[in-house]
C-alpha cells in the first residue's frame, strides 16, 4: 500500500474528479471504511477541494481561449449569415451573452468592493 501522504493524494484527487468515496476506494483497491476515515480528515477534503479548483480553473480558461473564436464567428453569421433568421439569432445570442458578461463583470467588482470593506471593518475591529 503506498504512504499514507500519497494515498491522501489519490483519494483526493479521484474525488476531486467526481467520484463517490465508494468509487474511489474501489479504484484505489482500498476498504470503503479505510476510505471514509481518511475522508473524514478535514486534511483531505481540503485538498480534494483545492485540486477540484485546479481542475474547474483549467476549465475556465480553455473555454475563455474559445470565447474569442466563438464571438467571432456569431459576429460573421450576424453579418454574412444565410437567411434573415440565421443573421437574427446571432445577433440575439450576441446581445444575450453580452448582457450576461456585462452583469457578471458589474457583480464580480460589487463583490470584491463588499470583501474589501468587509476586511477593513474586520481590521478596525480587531483588538
Amino acid at each position: 500500500m503506498p504512504s499514507r501522504r500519497s494515498y491522501d493524494e489519490q483519494l483526493a484527487l479521484a474525488i476531486a474528479s467526481g467520484l463517490s468515496v465508494d468509487e474511489a476506494a474501489a479504484k484505489l483497491g482500498v476498504s470503503r471504511t479505510a476510505a471514509f476515515r481518511r475522508w473524514r480528515d478535514p486534511a483531505v477534503k481540503r485538498r480534494a477541494a483545492q485540486l477540484r479548483q485546479e481542475m474547474t480553473d483549467r476549465v475556465v480558461g480553455l473555454l475563455a481561449e474559445s470565447l474569442c473564436e466563438a464571438v467571432t464567428t456569431l459576429k460573421q453569421l450576424m453579418r454574412e449569415g444565410s437567411t434573415d433568421s440565421l443573421r437574427l439569432k446571432a445577433a440575439d445570442r450576441l446581445l444575450e451573452t453580452g448582457l450576461k458578461a456585462a452583469v457578471m463583470a458589474q457583480l464580480e467588482q460589487r463583490i470584491a468592493e463588499l470583501e474589501a470593506a468587509l476586511k477593513r471593518n474586520q481590521q478596525c475591529s480587531t483588538p
